[in-house]
């Protein structure tokens, strides 16, 4: 048997094998232009498609992408004399999230006696969640801006020229600089100095009108801090001292609170109206002692813990659903009815809130029928 032996191949018959025909090569390269083609080409109608549904069918995008479909119209500084609008989301919807530390309104020193220790007072209320207007133009839809104007000649006033004023007499006035009113040296403007202690029983709760946090400016002042603080959790006790804030001079309370220690700043006696000018027409009242005891049962059946977390702002909660009902393009809520304002028979009405609550009597049933008016 005869063998027959081959040569391995040249690299060039390898190259010219593996090779692909030219017609081959650009038959491929036309399929792949055509493909990029046509994904560009569906990438762009589904943008238009998108931009169409956006804008012309909200709540029909709602329900394929999941997203709240309310919209309002916003409206842009015109360019070139036209007015741009736009559909978007509306953001007015209470952030539940946890609100950010807020800055320090006054940075300064507690003073109790001798003892002295670095302070930072911090706002205790905000007003991030509330709903704000503003003023627009009702023929253009564009926000308007409040400017200061001379009375007399109607000019416009530049910020630089204008100044405070105190009017001495009918139309004169005393010009006060900045100048005049940092020159005041007040203690109380870098010093929360204590001047006396009060019990907390005795605080008349008319008198407090906003608070605040007082926490330690640093770690130096935290021992300070907690002895002042713990002292008067102690003694069941506020100090009552004066600063400067907000330019203007507020009488203020600072009671223990939890870890830390609350300020409330305080009203001014000139600024309370005397109860003897309100109460004193409320003539003494003569009643039939069982309304005393039905009323008496219903408070019984409504008592409960001081608990904010269940406060509701009604008036907050209709703004919100008339705002929602003109994104929606539906008709606004009807009003709450008006309450009635007369009590025909005070008896039967206490007697008819005791049956709802599903409370029982067993004393003799209510005798006087007076009538009010």
């Amino acid at each position: 048997m005869s063998t027959v032996t081959q040569s391995p191949p040249s690299p060039q018959n390898i190259t010219r094998r593996t090779d692909c025909p030219s017609g081959a090569l650009a038959f491929t390269t036309s399929v792949r232009t055509t493909c990029m083609t046509l994904s560009c080409l569906c990438l762009t109608m589904f943008m238009v498609r998108f931009r169409f549904l956006r804008m012309q069918a909200p709540a029909r995008l709602s329900r394929l992408t999941g997203l709240p479909h309310r919209t309002f119209t916003v409206h842009r500084a015109p360019a070139a004399g036209t007015i741009r609008t736009e559909t978007r989301c509306p953001s007015w919807k209470r952030d539940k999230r946890k609100m950010a530390a807020p800055r320090a309104a006054w940075k300064g020193y507690l003073k109790v006696g001798s003892v002295t220790c670095g302070v930072k007072i911090v706002g205790a209320t905000s007003e991030a969640s509330k709903i704000h207007f503003k003023i627009l133009n009702r023929k253009d839809g564009l926000p308007v801006r409040s400017v200061y104007a001379d009375e007399e000649t109607g000019k416009l006033v530049d910020a630089a020229d204008q100044v405070k004023g105190f009017e001495i007499e009918k139309d004169e006035f005393l010009q006060i600089e900045p100048d005049d009113i940092k020159a005041l040296k007040l203690t109380s403007k870098h010093t929360l100095e204590v001047g006396e202690f009060v019990s907390i029983d005795d605080i008349d709760t008319r008198y407090l009108e906003k608070p605040y946090y007082l926490i330690p400016a640093d770690g130096a002042a935290i021992e300070a801090y907690g002895v002042i603080r713990d002292a008067m959790k102690n003694k069941g006790v506020a100090a009552r001292s004066c600063v400067v804030l907000y330019q203007r001079g507020r009488e203020v309370l600072i009671q223990p609170y939890g870890k830390g220690m609350v300020m409330t700043e305080l009203r001014n006696h000139n600024e309370m109206v005397s109860e003897s000018t309100v109460f004193d027409g409320l003539a003494k009242q003569k009643y039939d002692p069982d309304l005393l005891e039905i009323a008496g049962m219903l408070i019984d059946k409504k008592v409960t813990t001081f608990d904010p977390s269940k406060f509701e702002d009604t008036y907050e909660d209709a703004l919100i659903a008339m705002i929602d009902a003109k994104c929606k393009g539906k008709k606004l809520p009807k009003p709450a009815p008006r309450p009635q304002e007369n009590v025909i028979n005070l008896a039967e009405v206490l007697k008819k809130s005791l049956k709802q609550e599903g409370l029982a009597r067993s004393t003799k049933r209510a005798s006087p029928k007076r009538k009010t008016a």
